[in-house]
């Protein structure tokens, strides 16, 4: 056995053609750069002691084998293991972030979102693209800024502005659920408290993504209660520790299903004028306003025991004659609540002399939102003519009270 272990060792020294000086600089140039200050020493340790010593060349040969290899076993060992807190740590500061959504259960969803943060953290502004969805929002395209959400609807040509707030909880919780930010904190806090099981998986080498895993019980995801267990998979870079996927799946009993992937996550500054909506929409673009009230029960009508129907001829009727006696107040607040000088700017130049008629309403369709088609009779330079706009309903239910107020004219 010492003889095998003797040739072997003397075919690792024949191997560096019996030269010190060729052994001791072969082996330095081997040693690993990745870990500067351990192989400082052992650099030392070989050229000052080993290969000047009076020890074998054979002898010699087999102490740095066994240093090499101790450098290998120590180079992995040695290498800090991943936390959850180096990928929250790592977003500090991080002002933008840009992700794209594509849901394999509903392969015809998708989302696209850009996020501006604060110096502090907090959400600045949003846009989010919905693709080939479902109802109203078959692609709808949203920016929220300062409390105020715009709602772009192409299919539709519609421009909706809620001034009032309504929609900025759900901007706000949509910006929280793509953020990996919060789904990693979301995790954490939620296994602190017993809700959640987080498994983290380091890749085999270190240019491996690390997968990290958040597995909660049925009704314990984000907040909807109906779901059953949920998986969030979070896909982390190893250098940056950024998350660069997220995986969401549906755990049943015999199965697990993908539901949808968060990829393309990007932090590099944009342009903002991705948030400036109004730009891409074109002048004849129909403008919604969600008017920021004082008290909504004084906006539009209620129903009352009115059918739907009856109640918007009421309405339309009550606001042309509000038109032709200038009332821009009572007008403002049947309008959804536009403020008397913007009715004053919008009709005060149009001499509207009578209502003629109102219409059937006219479902969705052609591009445009439902609506009453009138007709008006209006006065210019002495002569009488009609003017032929359409007429837009909102509705409303504050206090349980059903009410229902103009939202555009076109």
């Amino acid at each position: 056995m010492k003889r095998q272990l003797d040739n072997d060792l003397n075919k690792v020294y024949e191997a560096f053609n019996k030269d010190n000086d060729r052994l001791r600089e072969s082996l330095m140039v081997s040693l690993p750069d990745r870990l500067p200050a351990r192989t400082t020493h052992i650099r030392k340790f070989i050229g000052d002691t080993i290969m000047k010593s009076r020890i074998t060349k054979i002898a010699a040969a087999a102490v740095i084998i066994a240093v090499l290899l101790s450098i290998t076993f120590l180079d992995k060992a040695g290498a800090p293991a991943y936390a959850i807190e180096q990928t929250i740590k790592a977003y500090d500061g991080i002002r933008y972030l840009y992700v794209y959504f594509y849901s394999w259960t509903a392969s015809n969803l998708a989302k696209e979102a850009w996020i501006q943060y604060d110096e502090n953290g907090d959400v600045e502004k949003i846009r989010a693209n919905l693709y080939n969805q479902g109802g109203k929002n078959k692609h709808a395209e949203m920016v929220w800024s300062e409390g105020i959400t715009l709602i772009w609807r192409r299919h539709e040509n519609t421009l909706e502005i809620d001034e009032r707030g309504d929609f900025t909880p759900v901007m706000l919780d949509f910006a929280k659920s793509i953020d990996p930010r919060e789904a990693i904190e979301y995790a954490y806090e939620n296994q602190e408290k017993g809700r959640c099981q987080i498994e983290i998986e380091e890749g085999s080498n270190e240019n491996e993504p690390i997968r990290i895993t958040a597995r909660y019980p049925a009704g314990g995801y984000s907040v909807a209660k109906s779901l059953p267990p949920m998986n969030d998979v979070l896909v982390v870079d190893p250098i940056t520790k950024l998350v660069i996927r997220k995986e969401v799946y549906r755990v049943y009993e015999d199965h697990v299903e993908l539901c949808g992937v968060y990829k393309d996550y990007n932090t590099r500054s944009f342009d903002p004028n991705i948030f400036d909506i109004e730009k891409e929409t074109s002048d004849d673009t129909i403008r919604v306003v969600h008017y920021d009230v004082d008290d909504g029960n004084k906006v539009g009508i209620g129903e009352g025991s009115l059918s739907p129907e009856e109640a918007d001829h009421v309405l339309i009727t009550e606001f042309f004659n509000a038109l032709i006696a200038k009332d821009y107040s009572r007008a403002g607040l049947l309008f959804g609540g536009m403020p008397p000088d913007e009715v004053k700017d919008r009709f005060g130049e149009i001499k509207i002399v009578d209502l003629v008629s109102i219409g059937d309403r006219v479902k969705s369709g052609d591009g445009l939102p439902s609506y009453y088609p009138c007709i008006v009779e209006i006065e210019e330079n002495g002569r009488i003519s009609q003017w032929q706009p359409r007429v837009h309903i909102g509705k409303v239910t504050p206090h349980n009270i059903k009410r229902r107020w103009i939202n555009a004219v076109f």
